[in-house]
């Protein structure tokens, strides 16, 4: 196992690391979570030393983290949901206007059928 040194080098490898564990996960999602993942390690290490680092209380970053990661959660849940009744509505137009456009070609033919 390699030391990172490198803040970009660990959240690339944090995330590399995370894909086969969550195929369907966008970026951004995999980026929260390996950011939550390597925060955890890092209060986990920072524990161990003492419980404050750079004077800030390692048990209220915690709690942050963890709060801002459920703010940022119920915000996913809630753009996934408009997303589908965006879907949903896109669906329903694509559908109405293929039903339109199957209409007005058929009034068509009938009008040629009638003119002959």
């Amino acid at each position: 196992m390699q030391t990172v040194h490198d803040p970009y080098s660990l959240s690339k490898a944090a995330v590399d690391a995370l894909r086969p564990w969550f195929p369907a996960a966008s970026p951004q999602e995999l980026d929260v979570v390996a950011f939550y993942l390597v925060a955890k390690v890092a209060i986990g290490h920072a524990k161990v030393a003492s419980r404050t680092v750079f004077g800030v209380d390692t048990y209220d970053l915690a709690g942050s983290l963890k709060s801002n990661l459920d703010s940022m959660s119920e915000l996913c849940e809630m753009e996934s949901l408009r997303l589908q009744m965006a879907m949903d509505r896109r669906s329903k137009f694509m559908s109405t206007l293929s039903n339109l456009m199957k209409k007005i070609a058929s009034t068509e033919d009938t009008l040629v059928q009638n003119l002959k």
